[in-house]
C-alpha cells in the first residue's frame, strides 16, 4: 500500500514538473526573443535546430534500453551504456566543431567558432548522463528524472534572464542550451543511489547496439518529417523572419504538445484495455482529440494574433490570415495524435512509421508555396496542405491497418 501511494505522488509529481517545464521552456522563449529581437532570434533557431538534427541522427534511444530490456538494472550493463552515452557526446561535439562551423562558414551564416564551441560543450555535458535515474523509473520511482529536469528547466530560464540584461545577441541561447545541459547531467548524478561508472562490455555492447540500430536509423526520419517547416523556413526566409515564424509557432506548438502527451498518458491504457476487451475503436479518445484540435484552431485563429504580440512584443506582430493558417496547421498535427495514440493501442507501430514517413512531404509542399505565393504566407500554406494529406494518409492508414488485425483476431473465433 506505501509503495502504491508514492508511485501515485511520484506520477502526481511527473505530471506537475511536465507542465512547469513546458510552462519555462515557453517562459525562457519569449524572455530571449523580447530582448533579442526577431533577427538574432531567427539565427538562434537556426543554431537550436542544427543541435536538434544532431541529436536525432545519433539517438541511440538508450534511456528506452534501460527501461524497456530485462538486465536494464544490470550494474555492468548501465556502466556499458554510460560508455556508449560518452563517446556519442564526444562524436556530437566534434561534429559540431568539425563540419557544422566550416559549413556556417562556407554559407556566410556565421564565422565565430564560439556558438559552435558552446553547443559541443552542451553535448558533451550530456554525454556523461547518469542513467540510474532511468533505473528507478524501472521501478515507478519518477522522482529523481522529474526533479532533475524540472531544476535544469529553472536554471536555465534563471540564466536567460540574468544574460539578457547583459547581450542580446543570438549567443545568449545557446548558453541557455549549455546550462541546461550541464543542470540536467549534474542532477543526474545528485539524485542516483548508485555510483557512475564508464565500463566496455562487448557481449552488452552488441545487445544495447541491436536495440538502437533502428532507432538510429529512425532519428533522422522522425527529425525531418517532425521539422520540415521549421527547416523550409531557415532556407527560404530571412532572419527577421524566421524569428517571426518560430515564435508564432511556438506559442501554439508548447501547450499542444504538453496536452497530446497528457491525453497520451491517460487514453493509452484505456484504450488498449478496450482493446482486449471489446476492441473498440477508442471513439471517447478520438473525440476529445479532435474537438481539442478543433477548438485549437478557432482558438489561435481569434486569440493568436493578439497573444504573439502580448507575449513577444510588437516586431512580431504577424498577419492574421498568416497566424490562423499556422494555428490550423498545428491543430491538424495535433489531430494525428487520435491515429497514432489507436495504433500504440492496437500494437500497430508500423502504422505510425508510415505516417511520420508521409510527413516527408510537407518540405515540398513548402518548398512550392514560397515558389509560388512568397514570404511566411507561402509557407505557411505549403506547410498546411502538407499536413493536411498527412493526417488524410494517417487515418486512411490507420483504419485499413486496424481493419486486418481485427479480421485476424475474428478467424480463430470463427473456426
Amino acid at each position: 500500500m506505501k509503495m502504491l501511494r508514492r508511485q501515485l505522488q511520484g506520477s502526481r509529481f511527473a505530471l506537475l514538473s511536465l507542465v512547469l517545464a513546458q510552462g519555462l521552456t515557453l517562459l525562457r522563449s519569449m524572455l530571449i526573443a523580447r530582448a533579442l529581437g526577431p533577427e538574432q532570434y531567427g539565427i538562434a533557431a537556426t543554431f537550436i535546430l542544427l543541435q536538434a538534427f544532431l541529436d536525432s541522427t545519433s539517438d541511440t534511444g538508450l534511456n528506452k534500453f534501460v527501461l524497456a530490456t530485462a538486465r536494464g538494472h544490470n550494474q555492468r550493463m548501465i556502466a556499458t551504456v554510460h560508455f556508449i552515452s560518452a563517446w556519442r557526446g564526444l562524436l556530437i561535439a566534434f561534429l559540431l566543431m568539425a563540419i557544422g562551423w566550416p559549413a556556417f562558414v562556407a554559407l556566410d551564416v556565421e564565422t565565430s567558432p564560439l556558438p559552435f564551441a558552446l553547443l559541443a560543450a552542451a553535448s558533451l555535458c550530456l554525454g556523461f548522463t547518469h542513467f540510474d535515474g532511468v533505473r528507478q523509473q524501472r521501478a515507478s520511482n519518477l522522482l529523481p528524472l522529474s526533479s532533475g529536469n524540472l531544476i535544469a528547466e529553472i536554471i536555465a530560464t534563471g540564466t536567460a534572464a540574468l544574460l539578457v540584461l547583459m547581450d542580446q545577441s543570438f549567443v545568449v541561447a545557446i548558453y541557455v542550451i549549455l546550462a541546461k545541459s550541464a543542470t540536467a547531467t549534474v542532477m543526474s548524478h545528485v539524485f542516483a543511489r548508485r555510483p557512475y561508472r564508464l565500463a566496455f562490455d562487448r557481449p552488452n555492447s552488441r545487445v544495447i547496439w541491436a536495440y538502437a540500430l533502428p532507432l538510429v536509423i529512425n532519428g533522422p526520419l522522425l527529425f525531418f518529417s517532425a521539422q520540415a517547416e521549421r527547416l523550409t523556413a531557415v532556407v527560404t526566409l530571412s532572419a527577421q523572419q524566421l524569428g517571426v515564424y518560430t515564435a508564432a509557432i511556438l506559442l501554439i506548438y508548447t501547450p499542444s504538445q504538453l496536452l497530446l502527451r497528457f491525453l497520451g498518458s491517460i487514453y493509452l491504457p484505456i484504450n488498449a484495455r478496450e482493446v482486449r476487451e471489446s476492441g473498440s475503436h477508442g471513439r471517447h479518445f478520438g473525440f476529445v482529440t479532435l474537438g481539442s484540435a478543433l477548438a485549437m484552431a478557432v482558438g489561435y485563429a481569434v486569440a493568436g494574433p493578439w497573444l504573439i504580440v502580448l507575449f513577444f512584443g510588437k516586431a512580431y506582430q504577424l498577419d492574421w490570415l498568416v497566424v490562423s493558417i499556422i494555428g490550423l496547421t498545428q491543430s491538424l498535427r495535433f489531430a494525428r495524435g487520435w491515429t497514432s495514440g489507436l495504433a500504440l493501442a492496437y500494437g500497430h507501430t508500423r502504422q505510425i512509421l508510415a505516417a511520420n514517413s508521409m510527413r516527408l512531404a510537407v518540405a515540398p509542399f513548402c518548398l512550392a508555396g514560397v515558389w509560388l505565393i512568397g514570404g511566411m504566407l507561402g509557407l505557411a500554406i505549403g506547410a498546411l496542405v502538407g499536413e493536411a494529406l498527412a493526417l488524410v494518409y494517417a487515418i486512411w492508414s490507420s483504419q485499413r491497418g486496424l481493419a486486418s488485425i481485427r479480421v485476424a483476431r475474428q478467424k480463430p473465433e470463427s473456426r
